[in-house]
């Protein structure tokens, strides 16, 4: 009897939403997408990069930011998210 109520006690200390990883995740992921943008505008203002190269640049930055944000924002409590994005900032 006691075993189950832990059970259900470990379940529902699972299920609780955590709004704190959520905020941050928020934070950072619109910090993230104005300093990429930022960097952006830099270089097609100083137009240190050709055309075809500026384009393939932008793409790729695209990715990556819209990688890294839903990673923060919707997959923040899975485990191979977290070692994934841990692993992609060393």
């Amino acid at each position: 009897m006691m075993e189950r109520s832990k059970e259900r006690l470990k379940c529902e200390k699972i299920k609780k939403p955590n709004r704190v990883g959520k905020v941050f995740g928020v934070i950072f992921s619109i910090l993230l997408v104005a300093a990429t943008m930022y960097l952006l505008f830099n270089l097609v203002k100083l137009n240190v990069l050709p055309t075809k190269l500026l384009f393939l640049v932008t793409v790729v930055f695209v990715l990556l930011d819209l990688i890294f944000v839903l990673l923060l924002c919707f997959a923040t409590k899975g485990v191979f998210s977290k070692k994934l994005f841990v692993s992609s900032l060393h």
